[in-house]
């Protein structure tokens, strides 16, 4: 009986705590849902990073070399303290006779008393195809474990063959902190699980594997834009898949918090090796989960394959698996190798994947660098070492790779994937008018047909979803549903279209990424994401100096064509400085080419011999080169050996115009000021314009060296127009607007820049925006630019 009423006591217990819970849980929902605008505040992880040189202090020499008759020699460097705890650190050098004959070591510490081992750095290269650490060596990814000291050790010796040994300058030590606050660990749980609320953290495909979004574990940069605008910006560009390379992380194999390591890794790849982004396209932690890595979707081009990214994926496990001190350190014991769980989660990735890239798991055949050559006989799914000089993806996690393709053979064959696409379409679209129809084309991979009348396949909006496009057209069924598919049907292997408009964003311009995903009618999701790139590029104004990326060549922009700058020495003559040479846009790109810049009228010029000449133009524009005849009069006008540029003879127009005989009239092109007075005019053809202020001045670069005093015979010349400012020249006035100059046959205009975002896509800088008084802004206005 008394059990009975124990019982009976324990059950009215359990219902007031079933009531007591679902209040709770209610109140948590209702404070969850507001203030569910708190949590991006809560989950913008903040990354402490830094970076030391090492080398010329704690007794280390500047250069480590073997000294004359050394064959060997072990570097050890005093204790060095961070200035901050970190969970994330990494070696960077810079090796002249790159060999294998060097090893260099860490060892870290929490206190500066307990040491770990001296951990191997198992140094690489590059790894991006267009890596800008080209000269220096790196480990793929930092030792992920936590300390405030470090030591480290460099032992070099003679190469057998070349009898040389590396010489190591310009050492780094790069660490960072990733990691996050307890409050922030429940956030992002909070943040996975209401994802419907917060717009998730997770891409839950119906078919195909949850993904953490980029977003989901924290990355400062989610969707790629952070660098947009700067040289570390990684521009997407796209092929299609055909090999999988997979890769270990070299950290901690059982994570407690894999989100900073994520973290972590982003960290350095993107700004300690400037990549500007993560270099691996997928991420598996422990526990089988699975991230987003590099930005843009499928069929990105990734950076984990020196000179092999283009059409590979990479795929990491968070990990250490290569026997060793290395790894048995930052395991934490005894280095065993991927479990279960990491292995199915990965090859349901890539059976996900390879079905989709339709790419046989357990086939070989030909893979080629990036430029075509080095073609190697790789399995499909192969390991980084079986093209890079590494031990990645470690001993223990290479000897699974037979069952995993397998795994993925198997998953493969049992059709898991009813609804699969692949990209077959992949051209950048450029928008150069307002709008632009665009048609996109998908292979059924899958084994279900698909629709567009029951439960019709559409393309959406995605990364994130359910979002508006800035890119949304007139034709778009609503604000994230881009189009429907064309055919009645597609049966798997054949081919579905999407054909939509995009249009140009008012008042911006570049490169824009719209991650598209499809999904049938009744919201099912097969796809992680893919990408649409658009080039809604801008032409740089007449009066802009571009030069395309990668080329040394200059042009000037004049009435909306290219004229090559051919020589430095017409570039200076022209008054122009480096500060306003702009990164060339694509639309600046296909402008026209026509001709070359000539020299500014009035410069004087030199070849081999000793006539001194002065550049005039003709009525007709013939460039034409005029013979100062004598010293006295070279003199008696002013000029001065400074002022004459010494040139080839062959950039010496070709056409000859009279002779300079007499120091009565001072030619075309030259900057004059009669005595006693502070006016300053230009001659062209024979007559005198008025330079009205200052701005007009500086925004030609006139010099006040240039400037001479005026003949009787100038002072007696005709007054026409007063002088412009220089075309191209970016002026403001007391309000906000910024405008640039052009010149047209009526006079001059101004073109108001409409946003600050065209602003930078045309590489303008605030610095060289001229501020006049508003009586000096030419009255008419001009086609904005936009």
């Amino acid at each position: 009986m008394k059990l009975f009423n124990s019982h009976t006591h324990f059950l009215k217990n359990i219902s007031h705590y079933k009531t007591f819970l679902t209040g709770l849980i209610l109140a948590i929902g209702i404070i969850i849902l507001s203030t569910a605008s708190l949590l991006p505040a809560l989950l913008d992880y903040e990354i402490k990073s830094a970076q030391e040189s090492v080398l010329g202090i704690n007794n280390m020499p500047s250069t480590l070399q073997l000294a004359g008759g050394e064959t060997s020699r072990m570097f050890t460097s005093d204790t060095f303290k961070t200035d901050f705890e970190f969970n994330s650190i990494a070696p960077i050098w810079e090796e002249e006779n790159y060999t294998d004959s060097r090893v260099v070591y860490l060892r870290i510490s929490s206190n500066g008393r307990d040491w770990s081992q001296w951990l191997e750095i198992d140094a690489e290269g590059p790894l991006r195809d267009d890596d800008p650490n080209v000269g220096k060596v790196f480990p793929e990814t930092p030792i992920l474990t936590t300390g405030q000291y470090f030591q480290y050790r460099v032992l070099l010796w003679e190469d057998q063959v070349t009898k040389q040994s590396p010489v190591i300058t310009d050492f780094r030590i790069n660490y960072a902190d990733s990691r996050s606050s307890q409050l922030q660990r429940i956030a992002s749980g909070l943040a996975d699980t209401f994802s419907s609320v917060f717009g998730g953290g997770v891409f839950a495909a119906d078919q195909g594997p949850n993904i953490i979004s980029r977003a989901g574990w924290g990355s400062p940069d989610p969707h790629g834009n952070k660098f947009k605008g700067t040289i570390r910006h990684w521009r997407p560009t796209y092929q299609p898949v055909e090999q999988v390379f997979l890769h270990h992380t070299v950290t901690d194999s059982y994570q407690s918090d894999p989100k900073a390591e994520m973290r972590a890794i982003w960290d350095y790849h993107t700004n300690t090796l400037g990549w500007g982004d993560i270099g691996y396209n997928y991420v598996v932690d422990s526990e089988g989960r699975i991230y987003e890595g590099r930005f843009g979707g499928d069929n990105v081009v990734a950076g984990h394959v020196y000179k092999y990214n283009r059409g590979s994926l990479g795929a990491a496990v968070l990990g250490c698996f290569q026997p060793g001190a290395t790894c048995d350190y930052v395991n934490s014991g005894p280095t065993q190798a991927p479990s279960s769980t990491v292995i199915d989660s990965l090859s349901t990735l890539l059976s996900w994947k390879t079905t989709s890239f339709e790419i046989n798991p357990t086939s070989v055949h030909e893979f080629c660098n990036l430029e075509g050559k080095e073609c190697k006989q790789l399995d499909t799914i192969s390991a980084h070492r079986d093209v890079g000089g590494t031990t990645c993806n470690g001993d223990l996690f290479y000897d699974e790779m037979s069952n995993i393709r397998n795994q993925v053979a198997s998953k493969n064959s049992d059709n898991l994937w009813a609804y699969s696409a692949k990209q077959i379409s992949y051209d950048k679209i450029v928008v150069k008018d307002e709008s632009v129809t665009v048609s996109l084309t998908f292979k059924n991979t899958g084994t279900q047909d698909w629709s567009n009348s029951d439960n019709r396949l559409l393309l959406r909006v995605a990364n994130p979803n359910s979002r508006e496009s800035k890119l949304q057209g007139q034709d778009w069924i609503n604000d994230s549903t881009i189009a429907t598919l064309e055919e009645v049907s597609v049966v798997p292997g054949d081919t579905g279209t999407f054909t939509f408009q995009i249009n140009r964003p008012d008042g911006i311009a570049g490169d824009f990424w719209e991650g598209i995903r499809l999904e049938t009618e009744s919201g099912l999701m097969f796809s992680n994401y893919f990408n649409l790139l658009v080039d809604a590029s801008v032409a740089h104004p007449d009066g802009s100096l571009i030069q395309p990326a990668g080329s040394d060549r200059i042009y000037l922009v004049k009435d909306d064509k290219r004229q090559y700058v051919n020589s430095r020495a017409v570039f200076e003559s022209n008054g122009f400085k480096w500060s306003q040479v702009r990164r060339a846009t694509t639309a600046s790109m296909d402008l026209p080419k026509e001709g070359s810049l000539s020299f500014r009228e009035g410069t004087l010029l030199r070849g081999s011999e000793a006539p001194v000449y002065v550049v005039n133009y003709t009525g007709s524009g013939v460039v034409q080169k005029r013979h100062i005849v004598s010293r006295a009069i070279f003199d008696s006008l002013g000029y001065s050996s400074d002022d004459v540029i010494n040139v080839h003879d062959s950039l010496l127009p070709a056409a000859t115009g009279s002779a300079i005989t007499s120091d009565a009239i001072h030619p075309d092109g030259t900057l004059i000021r009669p005595s006693g007075s502070p006016r300053v005019y230009i001659l062209e053809n024979q007559q005198r314009r008025y330079i009205t202020s200052m701005s007009v001045f500086e925004s030609y670069n006139f010099t006040s060296s240039q400037v001479k005093t005026a003949t009787d015979g100038d002072k007696e010349l005709s007054r026409v127009s007063d002088l412009p400012f220089r075309e191209g020249a970016l002026i403001k006035g007391s309000q906000d607007p910024v405008y640039v100059i052009n010149h047209v046959e009526s006079g001059s205009e101004k073109r108001h820049i409409v946003s600050r975002n065209i602003f930078e896509h045309l590489d303008f800088s605030f610095g060289e925006v001229l501020k006049v008084h508003d009586s000096l802004l030419p009255t008419v206005n001009g086609e904005s630019v936009k």
